[in-house]
């Protein structure tokens, strides 16, 4: 989206162009927010965008199809229909999924968060177990960002309905948040811990049969009811095309072409793109902020090529990030500076709205100061 309104400001360039939007969805979902549907912060319709009336407002044309492979060396590509579509400029966006990492025996009864559909379906799923009277076992599988915040959303929405569960975090790391500075790690276990969620680290999940979770350990939960979020790949025709990877996102250079390729008109941006940061010498993460910033330079460069000008370089401007927690707490590093408590909140959601469209901006926080 952020790509599509950069060649719409530079639409008078592209005169004889048709500009075409692939995505397997009708609607942009804006992820960040997915957890608090589960805790029921936030509805569903406040994170989707019409693709095709976004496209119509563009100038795009939007096909709702689901691309299933790319010819490189033809500048075709294929979708879901079978339909062959020729390109002459490519811009490569898909995004990220859930990777169950090939356990289908997993896949099959645990939940994953991938949509908004996901979500409603989990926030459904918990309050219909909730009025049981065995006491139910939420099992989240992934200590990472994700993984905490569906923890702290499912402790929001059992302490909002005044009913009790067991919630366990079960990752293979010797810690949770890996990823993140000490300091913050600590803040997050405690701030767990103090509310009695069970944190369990150097194992996973064997074997789940929708009712009872068996664990790499030899522990057994029953009632057990489990949210796969340990992480995400790319699109299987991402991870089959040409170059090198990083996981499966494919590396790229500062134009955001395939590293060492010769595909000077395909450019590869969002979770699919791996760029490097120099200092940290590895990829930068997944995250909104890198997204919009890689679409407006993906767009910038297409219409650069086009006009036979010089490219111009992705620079990774990171303001931060932030790990919400539901209770009114979010620790982080804004600009380089730590935050926690209720600034890291406040904050952590003023970048939601501030980022979301502009029909959705109101909504959003009004069903965050009401619920």
């Amino acid at each position: 989206m952020s790509a599509l309104r950069e060649l719409y400001r530079y639409r008078r360039y592209l005169d004889g162009f048709n500009i075409i939007l692939f995505d397997k969805r009708c609607g942009f979902e804006f992820l960040p927010v997915l957890p608090d549907i589960i805790g029921g912060r936030v509805s569903g319709d406040r994170l989707n965008v019409d693709l095709g009336k976004f496209c119509k407002k563009h100038n795009c044309s939007f096909i709702n199809k689901e691309i299933t492979g790319v010819e490189l060396e033809k500048n075709e590509i294929k979708d879901s229909g079978g339909i062959v579509t020729p390109y002459e400029y490519l811009i490569i966006s898909s995004g990220s999924r859930t990777n169950f990492f090939d356990m289908d025996h997993l896949k099959e009864n645990c939940f994953k968060l991938d949509s908004i559909e996901d979500a409603v379906a989990i926030n459904k799923e918990l309050l219909a177990r909730s009025g049981r009277d065995n006491e139910l076992n939420v099992i989240v599988i992934g200590g990472g960002y994700t993984g905490i915040e569906i923890t702290a959303n499912v402790y929001y929405l059992f302490m909002k309905i005044g009913k009790k569960c067991r919630i366990h975090i079960i990752d293979k790391a010797p810690d949770i948040l890996m990823m993140v500075p000490g300091w913050m790690r600590k803040y997050v276990r405690n701030y767990l811990e103090r509310v009695r969620i069970n944190i369990k680290c150097n194992d996973s999940l064997k074997a789940y049969d929708g009712k009872t979770a068996t664990l790499e350990s030899g522990e057994e939960l029953n009632d057990a009811f489990c949210i796969w979020a340990p992480g995400v790949k790319t699109s299987d025709y991402v991870n089959g095309l040409p170059g090198e990877k990083a996981g499966t996102r494919i590396k790229v250079d500062p134009f955001l072409n395939i590293q060492g390729s010769s595909y000077e008109k395909v450019f590869v941006a969002g979770d699919s793109a791996a760029f490097y940061d120099e200092k940290l010498g590895q990829p930068i993460r997944m995250a909104v902020m890198f997204s919009m910033g890689q679409g407006k330079i993906a767009a910038r460069n297409v219409v650069s090529s086009i006009m036979k000008r010089p490219l111009k370089k992705y620079k990774a401007i990171d303001m931060g990030y932030l790990v919400p927690l539901a209770f009114g707490k979010a620790p982080g590093i804004i600009l380089n500076v730590p935050v926690k408590g209720r600034l890291g909140y406040f904050m952590h959601y003023f970048m939601c709205i501030y980022r979301s469209e502009w029909q959705n901006k109101f909504g959003m926080l009004k069903d965050l100061i009401v619920r």
